[in-house]
């Protein structure tokens, strides 16, 4: 009876459905990881100047939207979380120009435009919310562009229009980051999988038995004592259950999750060295 009816259970569509959401979501995130290169290379080429002023514009530019990544990783990632744990750590990386000297380009641009930016986000630390506003140095950036542009630094309007879409793209994959991690795969769904496949086995243990009675003598030879068919089913369907499990959450601490502090590095590391050559 149980071989008879196990069949019934929609577990390949069921399987096959979960799985497709789960690796649909999981290439959706990594196709919105966010990558600088775009970005840094408008700057080089865009932001002239070969003074030490220039420079400072073009690398931080870069670093600020490096920043605004380490920011909404922050609220998504463990590895990134535990890295970063306090703003005090962002500062000592090195991602948040607070500590200069009084002959630099950045006490200038902090006296023209960051000291209410940055007073802004040591309270939203102290109050816990500073993870939210991982967008304020996507308009730190812009509003940088837009200084360079004043000061004829930029050669015309669009290539300002050009880094501000690449900048607004850039942004919109960290925010496309945070609603898959805002609205995840519903829990009672995961839940409802993974009990139909433990339960389909379970009743294919007892099912998939040959049993000998009054009712159902055997009639032919028992030609097969290890259910060979069953096996390399349950190694399909539980390994199928198993990928998705791995997929489920990418920005985890797990071997095969995604290296978010090695993104971050790469990306900082990029932008350093687009920069320098630039000079």
């Amino acid at each position: 009876m149980c071989w008879k009816y196990s069949d019934f259970i929609p577990i390949t569509f069921m399987l096959g459905f979960y799985v497709t959401l789960v690796v649909g979501r999981w290439w959706n995130m990594f196709k919105n990881i966010g990558w600088v290169d775009s970005f840094a290379l408008l700057v080089c080429v865009y932001v002239k100047g070969g003074d030490e002023k220039a420079r400072m514009i073009r690398r931080t530019i870069a670093r600020y939207v490096c920043l605004a990544q380490v920011m909404a990783f922050r609220t998504i990632s463990i590895s990134v979380r535990k890295r970063f744990p306090t703003f005090d750590s962002l500062v000592d990386a090195g991602m948040y120009l607070l500590r200069f000297s009084h002959n630099s380009f950045a006490h200038f641009y902090a006296l023209s435009m960051l000291r209410k930016q940055i007073w802004y986000l040591e309270k939203s630390e102290k109050e816990r919310f500073e993870d939210r506003k991982y967008w304020l140095p996507i308009k730190w950036s812009m509003d940088l562009i837009q200084i360079a542009q004043i000061e004829n630094r930029i050669p015309s309007h669009h290539a300002v229009k050009e880094m501000y879409k690449e900048i607004l793209s850039f942004r919109n994959k960290l925010v496309s980051l945070v609603h898959f991690d805002w609205v995840p795969v519903p829990l009672v769904y995961t839940q409802t999988v993974c009990l139909t496949v433990r339960l389909y086995f379970f009743i294919a243990a007892f099912g998939r038995q040959y049993i000998e009675s009054e009712e159902h003598p055997q009639q032919w030879p028992l030609d097969a004592f290890f259910p060979f068919l069953t096996t390399v089913q349950f190694i399909c369907y539980v390994g199928w259950l198993k990928v998705a499990e791995a997929l489920l959450n990418p920005f985890g601490d797990d071997d095969d999750d995604f290296e978010c502090n090695w993104v971050i590095d790469r990306n900082l590391q990029v932008c350093h060295h687009l920069q320098k050559r630039s000079s």
